[in-house]
């Protein structure tokens, strides 16, 4: 299943910094389930989402290549 969204990663930090926004990149992220990409937590943040759901989740550092960052 291939999935497409928008995102913006945020530090968990006071002005919570942006690091990354799909919107500024000028498209979606789209994503194709089960087919082990590199950040693999999406995959299940993704999958717990229900169809145009607006959600806000924070990815621990032990989980994660990159440090604690809030997806948006």
């Amino acid at each position: 299943m291939q999935v497409s969204f928008h995102f913006q990663t945020k530090k968990c930090d006071e002005e919570e910094t942006v690091v990354d926004d799909s919107r500024k990149l000028g498209k979606p992220m789209e994503l194709v389930l089960g087919k082990k990409f590199k950040f693999e937590v999406w995959e299940v943040i993704v999958q717990m989402m229900a169809l145009n759901e607006v959600a806000t989740f924070i990815v621990d550092k032990s989980v994660s290549i990159w440090r604690r960052y809030c997806l948006l």
